[in-house]
């Protein structure tokens, strides 16, 4: 099983898998893949943000509808806010993703409800880096 996670910056990557490091050791030792992905706007110039809300619902049908052994997750960060669509709250910034999703699925003539099933959509509230700065004796212990 692969597990993709995608996140809006290399930042966010690397803070996941610095933090979740012994989860994702115990993990690959029992067959399951984590990896954990960024957005690379156009040229580096572009809203990460909207990135994800854009294209990756359409990378994930892709993945997804390709390989059956697959688990996709997207973690954008709440704030700011509007970027890539109208959303004050996590779940309209999840109604976003999920319509491309969806939209896509619909698209690409793919029935397949148990796809799904294998998209998850999280979100950051608040900014990972400023989270790790505040608690930084905390996460060193």
């Amino acid at each position: 099983m692969k597990i993709i996670v995608y996140l809006e910056g290399p930042s966010d990557k690397l803070a996941m898998e610095h933090l979740l490091k012994s989860l994702i050791e115990n993990a690959n030792n029992v067959g399951i893949k984590i990896n954990f992905c960024y957005i690379n706007p156009d040229k580096g110039r572009g809203n990460s943000k909207k990135e994800l809300i854009s294209k990756l619902p359409i990378k994930a049908v892709n993945i997804l509808s390709n390989d059956s052994d697959t688990i996709v997750i997207v973690i954008p960060d709440l704030y700011p806010l509007n970027s890539g669509g109208t959303h004050s709250k996590f779940p309209e910034l999840k109604q976003l993703i999920q319509d491309k999703f969806t939209e896509t699925l619909i698209r690409k003539k793919i029935s397949d409800k148990r796809i799904n099933d294998r998209f998850e959509i999280l979100c950051f509230k608040y900014e990972l880096e400023a989270i790790i700065l505040a608690a930084e004796e905390q996460l060193a212990s």
